[in-house]
């Protein structure tokens, strides 16, 4: 029965507690802006990829997926017209989600006409795309325009103090966090045990079938053959951090490490198959799993090197 009231206990401080809104709105800016180049770059071809002028005609968007995986409820431009308002609107409540102008309206905002897109065009759509579905989902719960926006720099310029949380907008804020938390647990987790199911990450020539393959990669690695070692390391530590994400960085001695770990993985997926977006959206998650003393450490630390640069400049 103790054992029943400890865990509850814990369960309620994990999903309802009262979290520090720095880590939320330094995920959200860089998530935000992050976002804001993907749709940036999109909007130059906008028309080839969202209306019938393109290369798929509005009426058979939704054909592309099996009758199983189609929406329940069907939410995307069928117009030109409704296709540049559209992108217009979303490039605008982008910016402000970046600065973290009207917060969890914009986020609300950009979560459903990213999905309008999306159902629009699945052809283009890509782990990116989904992962920043869940992101946005997510911040539409978090109070994301408290810490680290252009709200928030405005109120005390202003001397002004913001409205204070109320405790409904924190746990629901928390609820928030944990949601995009426990997402990119679950993709991990999903992920490392599928690669189980295959010979060649269990014999560590897995990554060899990517770095071997010169029309996937940016550079060409094929020297790498040479060292089987190298590349058995690298199947097996990738297979590892997947498996093992969910729980490990859920343990501080080690978090660190294992965001660490993560950055690494996906700025090696970035420089060598070119996936940026998708590598900087996962990335951004691990935003959220470092607390604001880190954030602080972190500001001190390059703080005072600035400091001692700008004397020794003297």
């Amino acid at each position: 029965m103790k054992f029943l009231l400890q865990f509850a206990r814990a369960w309620d401080r994990f999903f309802f507690a009262p979290t520090s809104t720095l880590p939320i709105g330094v995920f959200r800016a860089f998530f935000g802006a992050l976002a804001l180049l993907m749709y940036s770059i999109r909007a130059v071809n906008w028309r080839f990829y969202f209306t019938d002028e393109g290369y798929l005609p509005a009426a058979h968007a939704l054909e592309v997926l099996p009758a199983f995986h189609q929406p329940l409820f069907h939410w995307y431009p069928h117009s030109v017209g409704m296709t540049l308002a559209f992108q217009i609107v979303m490039l605008i409540s982008l910016v402000c989600l970046t600065l973290g102008i009207f917060g969890r309206v914009s986020a609300l905002v950009t979560f459903l006409l990213h999905c309008a897109f999306i159902q629009r065009n699945y052809t283009i759509g890509y782990g990116a795309d989904f992962v920043a579905t869940f992101a946005f989902f997510s911040l539409i719960f978090m109070d994301n325009s408290r810490s680290f926006s252009l709200t928030s720099w405005w109120s005390r310029r202003c001397g002004r103090a913001m409205k204070p949380q109320g405790e409904v907008a924190s746990i629901v804020s928390t609820m928030g966090m944990r949601l995009i938390q426990i997402q990119l647990c679950l993709i991990y987790s999903y992920t490392g045990m599928e690669k189980l199911k295959g010979a060649p990450w269990w014999d560590g020539t897995a990554v060899w079938s990517v770095i071997g393959n010169t029309q996937l990669m940016l550079f060409d690695l094929s020297w790498l053959k040479n060292f089987p070692m190298a590349i058995a390391a690298m199947t097996f530590a990738t297979l590892f951090f997947e498996v093992y994400f969910p729980a490990i960085v859920w343990y501080r001695p080690v978090r660190k490490w294992a965001l660490l770990f993560g950055v690494g993985l996906h700025l090696g997926i970035t420089f060598t198959i070119g996936l940026f977006f998708f590598s900087f959206v996962m990335i951004a998650v691990y935003l959220l799993f470092l607390d604001e003393g880190d954030y602080i450490d972190f500001a001190d630390f390059f703080r005072g090197k600035y400091t001692h640069r700008a004397s020794a400049g003297r």
